[in-house]
C-alpha cells in the first residue's frame, strides 16, 4: 500500500508501508459503519454473501484491526529482538522482519470465518488464531543451511508446535531429512518450499507469538512474487497460476545448480590441495635423488644416462605443475541429464493447470520448453 494512500477501510496511516502499522488517526467507527463496503470485499476477492456467512461483525473487525495498529511498536520490537538472535547463525544470508498488513489481517479473520464458522473470533481472542501477525524470514544461500538454523531455533526457543516443512512433489530426499529432523512434512499445491517455526518471544511484559519462515534466496524470490500477484485475492487465473509454476520450477533448478556449484567448489579446493601437496613430495625427492646422485661412486657414462633420466623427471614434474583446470574438459564430465537440462530445461506443468498457447513447443502440450544459453558454447 502506497504510503497515505486512502484504502477501502480508510486512510493509512501516515508512513505506512503496509507493513509496519502505525497509530491511526481515524476517529472510532460510528454505528452507521455496519456493513463492509462493496470496494474492500472486491479487493479482497469475497461476495457479500460469503461476508454475511462468516459471523463476524464489521464493526468488530474494525475494531481488530485498529487494535493490532495500536500494537505495532511491541510488535516490531518483538520481531527485531528474534533477527537479532538469529543474526549469529553462520548460514543465515539475510533476515526480515513484518509486521502483517492490517487489512491483510481483515481479510483473514472474515476468511477464518468463512472456512471454520465454529471459531469464536472476538477482540480478545483474534491473536490465538491468527498466527503470523509477527513474521520474521531468514534466507540463506545453499539448500543444506536449513539445518544450521534449525538447531539453532530448537536450542533457542520453545516451540508451540513440530516445525512445518513444505515441499514440492517428489522431494522425497529433503521428506526424510525433515523426517528426521522433527519436522511436519507437507506437500504445498504449488511447489511452495520454506520451513516454519512458531514460538513465543518476549522483550516486553507479555510473550508474543512469532512465525519464522526460513528458505533460500531463490524460493524467497519466487514466494514474494506469487504472494504478491495471488495473496490475499487468492487468485486462481489459470494463465497467472502457469507462469507461476514455471517460476517455481526455475527457482527450484537455480537451487540444485547452486548446490551443485558449492559441492563443485569444494572439490575443486580439495584436488588442487592435494595436487600441491604431491607436488612438494615430487620436489623433495628429486631434491634427494640429485644429492645422492652427485655422491654415488659410478662411471661418467652411467652418471650421465641418469642425469639426463633425473632431468626428464623434473621436466614431467614441472609441466605437471603449470596444468590448471579446463572448464570446458570439466563441463564435458558432467553427467548428460545435467547438461541437457541446462541447455533445454522441459517443465511439465501439474494436471489441470492450463498452459498458455504460446510456450508450447510440444504439439501434444504436456511440457514447456525454456531454452537457457549453453554454458558449453
Amino acid at each position: 500500500m502506497p504510503d497515505n494512500s486512502t484504502n477501502e477501510l480508510g486512510p493509512a496511516p501516515s508512513g505506512s508501508t503496509g507493513h509496519t502499522p502505525n497509530d491511526d488517526p481515524r476517529p472510532p467507527v460510528n454505528e452507521l459503519q455496519t456493513e463492509a463496503p462493496e470496494e474492500f470485499l472486491r479487493e479482497h476477492n469475497f461476495t457479500r454473501e460469503q461476508f454475511e456467512g462468516c459471523g463476524l461483525s464489521w464493526q468488530l473487525l474494525c475494531d481488530i484491526r485498529h487494535h493490532h495498529i495500536g500494537r505495532a511498536s511491541e510488535l516490531k520490537s518483538t520481531g527485531n529482538l528474534a533477527v537479532e538472535r538469529l543474526q549469529s547463525v553462520p548460514g543465515v544470508h539475510s533476515l526480515k522482519v513484518r509486521i502483517k498488513d492490517p487489512d491483510h489481517l481483515v481479510a483473514k479473520v472474515i476468511r477464518m470465518g468463512i472456512q471454520q464458522p465454529d471459531l469464536k473470533i472476538t477482540l480478545d481472542s483474534y491473536e490465538e488464531y491468527v498466527k503470523d501477525l509477527i513474521g520474521v524470514r531468514a534466507l540463506h544461500l545453499f539448500k543444506d543451511e536449513w539445518l544450521e538454523v534449525h538447531k539453532f531455533v530448537a536450542e533457542t526457543w520453545e516451540a508451540l508446535e513440530d516445525p512445518v516443512a513444505y515441499i514440492r512433489e517428489g522431494d522425497e530426499i529433503e521428506r526424510e531429512q525433515f523426517k528426521a529432523a522433527g519436522c511436519r512434512v507437507e506437500v504445498h499445491p504449488y511447489g511452495y518450499r520454506s520451513i516454519h517455526y512458531r514460538f513465543k518471544s518476549q522483550p516486553f511484559k507479555h510473550a508474543l507469538r512469532v512465525e519464522l519462515q526460513v528458505r533460500t534466496i531463490f524460493e524467497e524470490a519466487w514466494s514474494e512474487i506469487d504472494h504478491k500477484l495471488r495473496y490475499p485475492r487468492q487468485s486462481s487465473d489459470p494463465t497467472l497460476t502457469s507462469f507461476l509454476v514455471i517460476f517455481n520450477r526455475l527457482a527450484g533448478f537455480g537451487d540444485e545448480m547452486g548446490m551443485y556449484a558449492k559441492h563443485l567448489n569444494s572439490t575443486l579446493r580439495t584436488k588442487s590441495e592435494q595436487l600441491a601437496e604431491a607436488e612438494c613430495r615430487q620436489q623433495a625427492q628429486e631434491q634427494e635423488l640429485r644429492k645422492m646422485l652427485s655422491q654415488v661412486q659410478i662411471g661418467k657414462k652411467d652418471k650421465a644416462e641418469l642425469q639426463k633420466k633425473l632431468d626428464a623427471l623434473e621436466r614431467t614434474s614441472r609441466d605437471a605443475r603449470e596444468v590448471r583446470v579446463n572448464v570446458r574438459d570439466l563441463m564435458a564430465g558432467i553427467s548428460p541429464s545435467i547438461i541437457g537440462s541446462l541447455t533445454n530445461l522441459c517443465i511439465a506443468p501439474p494436471a489441470g493447470v492450463a498452459v498458455p498457447s504460446f510456450l508450447l513447443v510440444s504439439p501434444s502440450a504436456t511440457s514447456i520448453e525454456v531454452k537457457v544459453p549453453n554454458p558449453l558454447v
